[in-house]
């Protein structure tokens, strides 16, 4: 069966329109002829394909369903001619059915391996993905001689990100045949390569009524490089200065990191220096994230800071779940806790140690948030929005990275972050936050920040 399919897919290539026209035509001729008879449905079905009729082919399937009762051959016919259709639901569902009926058939496993590899529609595609390993996975073992599984096993797992699994699995089928198509074209997409890219960005703050301070600027940048989607690493800086029409009070910060990540599972570190217009309140902070992602995606991170005014700790943990193609939800809880902080006003970097210092509680808090993200492309726009309810310290932000250096602590905030894709791995970047902050035995009061900054990207082969 599976033999008749491709060669319907071939000859839809390979003969003259006329002749497919003359075919199709005939095997219509026979079905109308003898409409209860199942080789005729089938032939019409293979023809209907050959002509890129996949309409015809549907019903031809159809019929044959209504005169056999079903069988693998329609079941794996009726799953490749919905996927021709863009009818992705019911293709899976076909599938499934088919390794239903014949569970321990390498086709009817590859075929399902194939329907969810080319899933569309509104479903996450790592859902499918993971689904799709495992049934080409199936049909390896069923019949480890099933070349189609091959390449549909390596493949997907080039796109699930293991570019190492990937050229094992295409270079054990090299090694069984020097020219196979798949095993050479995804050889060389699953070549080990290098990615790198940077970022920029300019903030303005604005601190509303009750503040120490009437507003602020900084200016970040960040390097980063991955190195065949396994290692990585980054460095990135920060200078701010608030109050500058006076003379203002700066400070900096430079990071360092490097990560790890395989098969969903990732680890980070990261450490960084901060400094301030005195020259004795150089401090420093260290943290460091893990995190597993099989669909959703649970990462755990911690920090320490240690400060000229008392040392803080920060642990949080967030889940991400995509719910569909283009949104990711996600919610997090926090914890935070310090050495001499919140015993009185104190300074951001520098200030007298408080006497005598003792931890403070615990403070819990909690986060929640969505990515909207269009289609995949060059082109396109990713959309965060993330609040965050409950006091925090000095908080680190992993993804930037930087540390929230404020006099008071943080008692909630509202963030809306914009990329806007452009070509060659460009972007636009656009934010707005809006931060409550409170200092020992004052009123809440507001800091406003805009942010404007530039992306870019780019990747090689490695030697």
């Amino acid at each position: 069966m599976i033999r008749l399919l491709a060669t319907a897919l071939v000859l839809s290539l390979a003969a003259p329109a006329a002749a497919q026209t003359s075919a199709l035509e005939q095997a219509r001729l026979e079905s109308e002829a003898y409409p209860q008879d199942y080789g005729a449905a089938v032939r019409l079905a293979a023809a209907a394909t050959a002509a890129e009729r996949h309409d015809l082919a549907l019903l031809a399937w159809d019929r044959a369903v209504a005169v056999s009762g079903g069988n693998l051959d329609t079941a794996l016919g009726r799953t490749v001619t919905l996927l021709a259709l863009d009818r992705g639901r019911e293709a899976r569902a076909q599938a499934a059915e088919a390794t239903t009926l014949a569970p321990e058939s390498s086709p009817a496993w590859t075929t399902r391996g194939w329907a969810l590899r080319n899933a569309t529609g509104f479903a996450p595609p790592q859902y499918h993905l993971l689904g799709s390993e495992v049934a080409y996975t199936r049909a390896t073992h069923l019949d480890p001689g099933d070349r189609t599984a091959a390449c549909g096993l390596a493949w997907t797992r080039l796109l699930l990100g293991d570019r190492i699994g990937a050229r094992i699995a295409f270079g054990r089928m090299v090694e069984a045949d020097l020219g196979d198509a798949c095993a050479l074209e995804g050889g060389a997409a699953a070549a080990p390569r290098v990615r790198f890219g940077g970022t920029t960005s300019f903030t303005g703050t604005l601190y509303g009524p009750g503040a120490p301070s009437t507003g602020g600027i900084s200016v970040a940048g960040r390097a980063w490089g991955l190195i065949d989607e396994l290692v990585g690493f980054q460095v990135a800086g920060r200078g701010s200065v608030t109050d500058p029409a006076s003379g203002g009070y700066g400070q900096w910060e430079v990071w360092g990191g490097a990560s790890v990540k395989h098969r969903g599972l990732g680890l980070e570190f990261l450490g960084a220096v901060l400094g301030s217009n005195d020259r004795a309140a150089i401090r420093g902070v260290v943290g460091g994230r893990a995190w597993a992602t099989f669909g959703p995606s649970l990462i755990l991170e911690a920090s320490r800071g240690m400060y000229s005014d008392g040392d803080v700790s920060n642990l949080a943990a967030i889940l991400k779940v995509p719910t569909t193609s283009f949104l990711t939800l996600h919610v997090g809880a926090a914890a935070t806790w310090s050495t001499g902080l919140g015993q009185g006003p104190g300074g951001a970097l520098i200030g007298q140690p408080y006497a005598p210092p003792s931890p403070d509680p615990v403070l819990p808090s909690a986060r929640f948030g969505a990515t909207l993200s269009s289609p995949p492309g060059e082109r396109g726009v990713d959309l965060t929005v993330e609040g965050r309810v409950g006091p925090e310290l000095r908080p680190v932000r992993f993804d930037e990275p930087s540390v929230w250096n404020v006099l008071g602590r943080m008692v909630g905030s509202l963030d809306i972050d914009a990329r806007i894709r452009l070509p060659r791995g460009g972007g636009l970047l656009l934010g707005y936050e809006i931060v409550g902050l409170q200092r020992a035995g004052e009123p809440t009061y507001q800091t406003h920040l805009i942010t404007v900054g530039l992306s870019v990207g780019g990747s090689g082969d490695l030697p």
